[in-house]
């Protein structure tokens, strides 16, 4: 938690609301009393659990922008294949899953996911 007196927070206001921004919060002081505090704007999609991970630094969380250069990046290396199994088993999984409902479960599931096409129903 940052502590700033009125005065130190109006001559460097950027620097401490970039702070802010970043997931700090802060106290502002008069006269060595604490007048008003300062915190990131709740954002609505984000569970209570992960702002309390944030405030404590367990977690640092993104902007949801992407460097400039994402796309010329090199690519991570993952010589054992760790990545490519994990995702292979996701999909098992949730190709086994998907198989085991009955249809009208499957309709009823699709027709739940946002952005899903309609089904048509042939008869």
């Amino acid at each position: 938690m940052i502590v700033a007196s009125v005065s130190k927070l109006r001559a460097s206001l950027s620097e401490f609301l970039r702070r802010v921004k970043a997931g700090e919060e802060l106290l502002v002081t008069e006269r060595g009393r604490v007048i008003a505090r300062l915190s990131p704007a709740a954002s609505p999609s984000l569970s209570d659990s992960l702002r309390e991970m944030e405030r404590q630094g367990l977690v640092k969380l993104g902007t949801g922008k992407l460097p400039k250069n994402f796309w010329r990046m090199p690519r991570p290396k993952d010589p054992k294949g760790l990545v490519m199994k994990g995702m292979l088993e996701d999909r098992a999984e949730l190709s086994t899953l998907a198989a085991s409902l009955d249809h009208s479960d499957r309709v009823r599931h699709r027709l739940a996911r946002p952005g899903a096409p309609p089904f048509h129903r042939e008869g």
